[in-house]
């Protein structure tokens, strides 16, 4: 049971908080609050020995030469002028209570939830000054992604779309822990060629004429992502979702598709393919089930166990494919080439 003695209170820009020593010190022993209250209190509990790191000084523009920092190690503990209390007996601290209000919720349940109203980057640098070191990560991501979401807002009224720079600065400051959206974001005729973008949600994102030749898409959601005319040649795009994507007049000349085992499969199921190339590529077991494939190049693919069911590849020319053991039940294979074909099809 918590003893009063456990219960302190905080004045933050006006707006006073009750909470208890162990909350402070049980998330972020580390921070600025545990460090305040982490020795015995003095007699008259009229002042408490504050401490600060050389993080939170700089990220509260305290001068170095009135601490005598000069040669300061990491972590090293120092002490500075004491906390004045309130007429309620509250330690007064000079930040904005909106923006702490998140970070004391934080350490209490252990999740931070940030209003709607309220900005990140306001919360991140009472992160910052208060030394919640793990929850900067997290913020910085979610900051990322808002102002990509804003980008997205802008460029669907007609500015530029997002560019390679971009892109790479997102994926630098993304934890490789967390997920990157760029759902419904606008990459139209962006040079991407040769990035990782292993584990990225493209959702309804529009790609139309990117370049995105010899890139990593292993894993990606491309799910109604419209594609057209992109040149993925030599791309991977392994364990794929690209359900109805629209990929008309791309070319994948060399790209890998191979799906290795059955719980991993590269997935075009109702996909515009339409126009495409797709020589050479890399196809087993792609689900290609109700895709069209209108006048595709598909010559020398490895298309061994890959389904067709219910395509439309008309016009299509399967030159030199492998082909054994793919399935065609319902498709439409009207002027399909077959040549240099050695193993009968499976209707």
């Amino acid at each position: 049971m918590k003893t009063c003695e456990e219960w302190i209170k905080l004045n933050v820009g006006g707006k006073i908080f009750a909470t208890t020593k162990s909350t402070i010190a049980l998330k972020e022993p580390d921070s600025m609050l545990a460090k305040m209250f982490d020795g015995d209190s003095s007699s008259n509990n009229s002042y408490s020995k504050i401490f600060i790191d050389k993080t939170i000084m700089n990220a509260a523009d305290y001068d170095a030469k009135r601490f005598n920092c000069s040669n300061y190690q990491s972590r090293k503990r120092i002490g500075f002028e004491p906390s004045i209390k309130d007429e309620q007996g509250a330690y007064l601290i000079d930040r904005n209570p909106e923006y702490f209000e998140p970070l004391i919720g934080y350490l209490r349940h252990g999740n931070l939830i940030i209003d709607k109203h309220l900005n990140p980057l306001g919360v991140l640098e009472e992160a910052k000054f208060y030394g919640f070191y793990s929850l900067i990560p997290e913020l910085e991501t979610k900051i990322l992604q808002e102002s990509l979401l804003q980008n997205t807002l802008e460029k669907s009224i007609g500015l530029t779309p997002l560019t390679r720079k971009d892109v790479v600065k997102a994926i630098i400051r993304t934890s490789s822990e967390t997920d990157l959206r760029f759902q419904g974001v606008n990459f139209s005729g962006s040079d991407l060629s040769k990035l990782d973008l292993s584990n990225i949600s493209f959702k309804y994102a529009i790609l139309r004429g990117a370049n995105l030749q010899g890139a990593t898409l292993n894993n990606c959601c491309l799910e109604r992502a419209d594609m057209s005319k992109c040149n993925l040649e030599g791309a991977s795009l392994v364990n794929c979702r690209m359900v109805c994507c629209n990929l008309e007049g791309s070319s994948l000349r060399g790209s890998n598709m191979d799906s290795i085992t059955l719980d991993k499969l590269t997935n075009l199921e109702k996909a515009n393919l339409n126009n495409v190339n797709l020589e050479g590529s890399k196809m087993y077991r792609v689900n290609l089930r109700l895709a069209s494939l209108k006048n595709a190049n598909i010559q020398n693919c490895g298309l061994n166990r890959a389904c067709f069911s219910g395509a439309n590849l008309e016009n299509c020319d399967f030159t030199g494919s492998d082909l054994s053991e793919a399935y065609f039940q319902g498709a439409n294979i009207k002027g399909a080439r077959f040549d240099l074909i050695h193993t009968q099809l499976q209707m």
